[in-house]
């Protein structure tokens, strides 16, 4: 099942959120959303509609299902930007799948903005 928030925005990117608690997705979609992305919750490890038109995707990778999401992704899409946002700093694990940002929660709307912007640069570099 997937989930879809839109923002006012002007539709900057598709991005999936692979957050195991629903109220901090729900808070990440509306946060994604309100900077002009569209906002894919994947629950589990589900690649809702695939991942060919992602431009980024927020993991948890503090949670084995959002890993599990992190390490498709990787495989389906090497070069996909990765933001890794949970309550503790990357682990090996999480290092060794070269995320281009790894947030602190809780962390400031900026840091957030600031991280979905050079991802969605670099994605859209990447593609040019």
């Amino acid at each position: 099942m997937r989930t879809r928030v839109h923002g006012e925005g002007v539709g900057l990117g598709r991005i999936l959120i692979g957050e195991p608690h629903r109220e901090v997705r729900e808070v990440l979609g509306s946060l994604v959303a309100g900077l002009g992305h569209e906002a894919v919750h994947a629950p589990g490890a589900d690649l809702p509609g695939g991942a060919d038109d992602l431009v980024a995707a927020i993991v948890d990778p503090a949670d084995p299902d959002a890993l599990d999401l992190a390490r498709a992704l990787r495989v389906a899409r090497p070069d996909l930007p990765i933001v890794g946002a949970s309550g503790h700093g990357p682990s090996a694990e999480t290092r060794s799948l070269a995320p281009d940002a790894h947030l602190l929660k809780p962390f400031p709307l900026d840091d957030l903005a600031t991280a979905l912007t050079a991802a969605v640069a670099r994605a859209r570099s990447r593609s040019a």
